[in-house]
């Protein structure tokens, strides 16, 4: 016989449940909108600011959201993918190559996406879009890119497993022209210029022995790339950085390659 209505374990029940449904409400709003401060969740869901409040601190240690302490604003985190389709981050993902990337977009303002192929399809696995004060674009861990006409698909074809010795003359891949895939390897990075809203694009590849695991990218103004010259600098500043991620996280690498 479970317990009368007005006992305090029923009372308990009602208040996980209404926290749970709260903090559903929170997770859509934030998917509806991108991101909000904890004042504009608040209002729009009409919460006391202390509920507000201990809502939003329960989803950052659950790591469904994420606070940018510069903005004070409130960001949806891997972990809203874990639930939603079996995404899962991987130790070498938020241990070494978080920090690394978050450490050089502190020297160097411009914003970067680490991308890795999940189930064959480029995906962001972390970005400091958020820890950068000139973004425009703002990816989540966990956001699919397309294979076609972007930087990170450029970069999956040029070192695409069976394709490791590089196209044929007239073999294209994905989407994209052999030559440019041979062009792409032979430079070791992928440079974009566009000259857009977006900005440019400059990315290089995570090999581990020589096999393809991801890549970095740098979205910056068209003007920092105009010159060939400023490419390969900022290309050799991101190669240094993929390799330190690779030295660290090698055994690592080689366990997450072996299970594929």
């Amino acid at each position: 016989m479970g317990p009368p209505p007005s006992s305090p374990a029923t009372a308990r029940q009602v208040e996980r449940l209404q926290s749970l449904e709260r903090g559903l409400e929170v997770l859509a709003w934030m998917n509806r909108n991108g991101s909000g401060r904890s004042g504009q969740v608040a209002r729009a869901l009409r919460l006391t600011r202390s509920t507000t409040h201990r809502i939003l601190g329960v989803l950052v240690e659950l790591g469904l959201l994420r606070l940018d302490p510069a903005s004070h604003q409130y960001f949806l985190d891997a972990g809203v993918l874990e639930l939603s389709r079996g995404f899962r981050d991987d130790p070498w993902v938020s241990g070494v190559a978080g920090p690394r990337l978050r450490e050089w977009t502190a020297r160097h303002h411009w914003p970067l996406v680490l991308v890795t192929p999940v189930g064959g399809v480029p995906t962001v696995r972390v970005s400091t879009d958020h820890d950068s004060p000139i973004s425009v674009d703002r990816f989540v861990p966990g956001e699919p890119m397309p294979l076609v006409g972007s930087a990170a698909g450029a970069l999956q074809a040029a070192w695409s497993g069976s394709r490791a010795a590089g196209p044929g003359p007239e073999d294209d891949v994905a989407g994209f022209l052999a030559a440019d895939l041979r062009t792409i390897r032979r430079q070791g990075y992928y440079a974009a210029a566009t000259a857009c809203h977006a900005g440019a694009r400059l990315g290089v590849p995570l090999l581990l022995d020589a096999a393809y695991v991801g890549c970095v990218i740098m979205r910056c103004l068209p003007e920092t790339l105009a010159s060939p010259r400023d490419c390969r600098e900022w290309a050799d500043s991101l190669k240094a950085l993929a390799a330190s991620i690779i030295e660290a996280s090698d055994a690592t690498l080689l366990v997450d390659a072996g299970a594929r």
